[in-house]
């Protein structure tokens, strides 16, 4: 048999199975249970590109069954989400009321069959259409030298920030979960960036860090396993 044959069918969903076999008119008990899942819910193709165009079309893999599309999409700087269903496997910046030009932005996919929706799948990163609006008043650029990264990246039990800057500004540290949520918030002096460590209590997921220092904001994925 394929799922496909199931009345109520998704993407990216586990399925236990078991069989019975007839043999002269009589059924027999069934089997030891076997888990199967379906094909996942596909990311974006433009999955890491920059978008052209507020009309350019942002599209994921047509597939079969599959009446709606559901497009979860988050600005990764304000993590503000905004949903977007489709009878067609696309959408663009169009359809995301006041977006914020040059941002990176995460779109997760789930797909409608048979009347159900299906898990969200994996995030895919996008950067939004336009030039980013500038954080420094005046038009003035900072002549901070400034890097960021966290490691290691998946992690077990904690991690911690690997950073470069000219800058003596306090850093600033907010962790968030996929959904937005706030989990922990710091703020400590540079030279004391060695000493802190993330993430020990964190259940198994991903998670965005929003780092801050002397005008200048970088967003990070850290992955907990």
């Amino acid at each position: 048999f394929s799922l496909t044959m199931l009345t109520r069918f998704n993407y990216g969903t586990e399925y236990q199975v078991e069989v019975a076999v007839k043999t002269n008119g009589t059924w027999s008990g069934y089997g030891s249970p076997c888990n199967v899942t379906s094909p996942a819910v596909p990311m974006l193709v433009n999955c890491g590109a920059t978008i052209a165009t507020a009309g350019t079309n942002i599209a994921t893999t047509s597939l079969n069954r599959v009446t709606a599309y559901r497009f979860e999409v988050t600005n990764m700087t304000t993590f503000e989400q905004t949903v977007v269903d489709r009878s067609v496997h696309w959408f663009s910046f169009m359809n995301i009321p006041n977006y914020t030009p040059g941002t990176l932005y995460a779109v997760r996919v789930a797909l409608q069959t048979s009347g159900y929706w299906s898990p969200f799948g994996e995030a895919c990163e996008i950067t939004s259409p336009g030039a980013a609006r500038g954080q420094i008043k005046d038009d003035v650029q900072p002549t901070v030298d400034f890097r960021a990264v966290v490691y290691p990246n998946p992690y077990t039990e904690s991690f911690a920030l690997d950073m470069d800057t000219s800058s003596e500004d306090k850093v600033q540290v907010k962790v968030y979960d996929m959904i937005g949520k706030l989990i922990e918030e710091r703020e400590f002096a540079i030279d004391a960036v060695e000493v802190q460590q993330f993430g020990e209590r964190y259940p198994s997921g991903v998670y965005n860090l929003v780092v801050t220092q002397a005008g200048f904001v970088k967003t990070l994925r850290v992955i907990k396993r």
